[in-house]
Parts: structure tokens; sequence; C-alpha cells
């Protein structure tokens, strides 16, 4: 799949309806996207490419590192999804810019690695000054997301999770576009909508609380690269 040479940043989302919804939402907002091709969504104002990339850390990762060696113009890459409140500060619908991606589920029974996996976002040392982020309709939280191959629906595992890795949020594939915008050289960040609290209802508050979530998701994803547009511009007048 290639984009066109002068789009910069590149979004991609692990769940059809997390896209679906994700588009949605900068569709409202007044972004003009279009679609030349199947599974392929440009927003030319914003040098912006976005697509699907596939459920677990390594499907997204081959997917995602496939589609940056074949887009090499690409300079930021994002993960946008749901994910499960496993800290009672982050609720439903409220918005997470992961600071850090952390591998939770990584257990090694005879290599001692210290600490659990886990990824810097190089992109918010970028922007470094985050009050744009802020917003009345929802809460944001910049901070740690875990990342693993696991559905979270007790609030037994969901503390345990938030107690060994310090995250408010888990998901499955964040780790996994760490690592593959490492690999590609180019920056990164994990933002994630709250779609439920890792309870017996998760099945249905996942459901209820997607469509709006991933809008809200859009909504602070569109904030971020408008501000790595008007810095890059800074930097050219300068």
């Amino acid at each position: 799949m290639e984009f066109p040479k002068q789009l910069k940043s590149l979004v991609l989302c692990p769940l059809k309806p997390e896209l679906k919804s994700l588009l949605a939402g900068l569709t409202e907002a007044g972004v003009k996207i279009s679609s030349p091709q199947a599974g392929l969504h440009i927003a030319e104002d914003l040098k912006t490419g976005l697509a699907l990339c596939g459920h677990s850390k390594a499907r997204f990762a081959a997917n995602a590192s496939r589609l940056l060696t074949q887009n090499s113009q690409f300079e930021n890459l994002f993960c946008c999804g749901t994910s499960g409140s496993i800290n009672e500060v982050a609720k439903p619908l409220d918005v997470v810019v992961g600071k850090v991606s952390v591998e939770h589920d990584f257990h090694s029974m005879f290599i001692k690695v210290g600490k659990l996996p886990h990824y810097e976002s190089s992109t918010l040392e970028l922007l470094k000054d985050l009050s744009f982020l802020e917003n009345d309709s929802y809460q944001t939280h910049v901070a740690g997301i875990a990342s693993g191959n696991e559905d979270i629906v007790t609030r037994d595992r969901a503390l345990e999770i938030a107690r060994n890795t310090q995250c408010i949020a888990v998901a499955w594939e964040g780790a996994g576009g760490a690592v593959a915008a490492e690999v590609n050289g180019v920056n990164y960040l994990e933002i994630r909508c709250i779609s439920d609290v890792c309870d017996e209802n998760v099945e249905s508050e996942f459901m209820q609380n997607l469509p709006q979530g991933m809008k809200n998701c859009s909504k602070t994803l569109l904030k971020v690269l408008q501000q790595l547009q008007h810095q890059h511009q800074h930097q050219q007048v300068f």
C-alpha cells in the first residue's frame, strides 16, 4: 500500500470499528478525508495517512513496519484505538495519551530483564508543552499504557497490571507499534480512548462506548497533528 509522498504522519487502528469511528470523528471536526483506494485514507491538509493495521502486538508490528518500509516519507507513527481502565482515574470516554507503552505480558523465567520492556514516546518529547491537549467535554490523561495480548475482564487482574506497570490503561498493540517505529526510525505515539473498566461488563461497555470514545480520540489526535504541523512551520521560519 503506497501513500502520497507528501504525507508525514501515519495513523493506524487495530480494529475496523475503531478506524471507522476515528474517521467519522475527524470528518465531523471538519477534516477532509479522501479514500483513493480500499483501505487507504488520506487527510491531505494534515499530511496524514490512515489505515487498518490488525489485532495483537505481533500483527500490528509486522503490518506497521511493512507500511513504513514501503512509505519512507513518514516521520510519525500513531497507534489509535480503545483501551480498558486499570486505574480509578481513567473513566470511560476519557482519552489517554501514551507517555510510555509497557509490555505487561513479558514473563521470563530464565533471563532477568530488570523491568518490563517499555517504550517512551518520542513524539511527546518533540511536543514538550502539552497544554494544548486540555478539553472540556472529556478528560485527557498523559500517562502509561500497558500492552499485552490478553483481554482484561476482571478488576483483580486490572489492578495487578496497574501495580506491575504503573500504567492507567491497558490495550493490546501499543508495544508492537513502538517497536515498528523504533526499527524504522520514526517518532511514535499511542492514543487510546477508555472503552471499559475491565470488569464483568467489559463486552457490553466496549460496544457501547467505542463510537464516542474513538471520536474523542480523533479530537486529541487532531490536536497533536496540528501542533506537530505548527512546530514544523515554526522551525522552517527560523
